[in-house]
């Protein structure tokens, strides 16, 4: 029985960072109204002529493929339909140097060598996955593309693209293989706005697997990167959550600091801006809202712990300012702030109270009420109604 396979395409911008993944009609997208990232890089209406889009000597710029690929259903010839038949057959429409060079490698007698075709290829064929790196004075573009088996015996087939001169980001043209037709059809991206944190931004980087099942989309915040994951179920890609790249030193920071006897599991984050100054700090919770935490990243991106929720109570947020205050047993309470500056921890304040008596304090040390009372005009204001958006933390 043959396997489904999908292909995906990729052309990514500077960063290469590339995985890889394991092996396993005319596209009408001018007529259908979705929300994929991938449909807003194509575009309605009739095609451009190839005269009108090729550089020199036939070499299409990614730009004309972001905007075209989705109107155009390719064939593949020959008997073979793996990874290098596939991107044969997808270079063949949209030829490009990075695709050049990569079949020059996969096959020289498919692309003559000019001089610049000999090296900075990779051609996986067990895995599914090439790759290929194009220098222009100081612009860099590349393409990756990887291949994975479908359930229904067709394949699923990407190729990632992009060029830093183009100030474009990158995109991924999505293909379905009918082993039946031989054909390429365009299909729908499975990235969606909604499940990005900034959708009104270019996507930075793609992602392809070398080996396995995941494409990451990676976005970038004011200080801190965040990766979309997709995991292939063996029919389609699909968002599972994303993956900040410091989940499990969050993991590590809150369980520690965590006052409570119960710790739980983080499932889920917010973005939000304590101090104003458009670096975002992360709230991160469990699923239930049982409990959480609340981290800021400074200028250069490292988490540091604000404070931790205890006994389900959320903290209070107020400008430049967050706090929580709980029983501390008996008859004494206790009142936490924490002040941000820059993205940046500043101070700890608390007040401890027993009764009518309070006990302050600047971290460890001990203060007297006329240095408290100084400290408590930086809380300024009272706390604001926030309601983030909530987004799952992939594992």
């Amino acid at each position: 029985m043959k396997k489904n396979i999908i292909y995906v395409i990729a052309i990514t911008l500077p960063l290469l960072g590339m995985m890889g993944c394991k092996q396993g009609g005319n596209a009408a997208a001018d007529e259908k109204k979705t929300d994929s990232v991938a449909a807003e890089a194509s575009t309605e209406g009739t095609e451009v002529p190839d005269e009108e889009m090729e550089g020199q000597s036939g070499i299409y710029d990614a730009s004309d493929v972001a905007k075209y690929w989705q109107q155009r259903t390719i064939q593949v010839t020959g008997g073979k339909s793996d990874i290098v038949a596939l991107f044969g057959a997808f270079n063949k429409e949209w030829p490009t140097h990075e695709g050049n060079r990569i079949m020059h490698q996969a096959d020289p007698a498919s692309v003559p060598d000019d001089g610049f075709y000999e090296e900075g290829s990779i051609v996986d064929r067990k895995n599914g996955y090439v790759e290929s790196s194009w220098f222009e004075g100081e612009d860099l573009s590349v393409v990756t593309a990887c291949v994975w088996g479908r359930k229904n015996g067709h394949k699923l087939f990407a190729v990632n693209m992009g060029k830093a001169r183009n100030d474009m980001g990158e995109f991924v043209c999505f293909y379905d293989y009918d082993p039946a037709k031989k054909t390429l059809t365009p299909e729908e991206s499975p990235v969606k706005k909604e499940h990005l944190i900034f959708p009104e931004k270019p996507i930075e980087l793609y992602r392809l697997p070398h080996e396995g099942k995941v494409m990451e989309v990676e976005e970038r915040g004011a200080l801190i990167f965040f990766n979309a994951i997709y995991t292939f179920d063996g029919q389609n890609l699909k968002y599972v959550g994303h993956d900040t790249g410091w989940t499990s030193q969050l993991e590590e920071e809150y369980r520690k600091e965590d006052l409570d006897d119960i710790h739980y599991t983080l499932t889920k984050f917010a973005l939000i801006d304590i101090d104003g100054d458009g670096g975002e700090e992360v709230w991160v919770r469990t699923a239930k809202d049982e409990d959480g935490a609340i981290f800021c990243f400074g200028e250069e991106g490292s988490p540091s712990l604000l404070i931790t929720e205890s006994e389900g109570k959320r903290p209070s947020i107020g400008n430049g300012w967050v706090g929580i205050g709980y029983p501390a047993g008996g008859p004494s309470y206790y009142n936490h702030y924490v002040t941000v500056r820059n993205s940046t921890k500043w101070q700890e304040f608390t007040d401890f109270q027993v009764e009518e008596k309070h006990e302050y304090y600047i971290g460890d040390r001990e203060i007297g009420a006329a240095e408290a009372q100084e400290i408590k005009k930086n809380i300024k204001g009272k706390a604001r109604l926030i309601k983030p958006r909530w987004y799952k933390m992939a594992k």
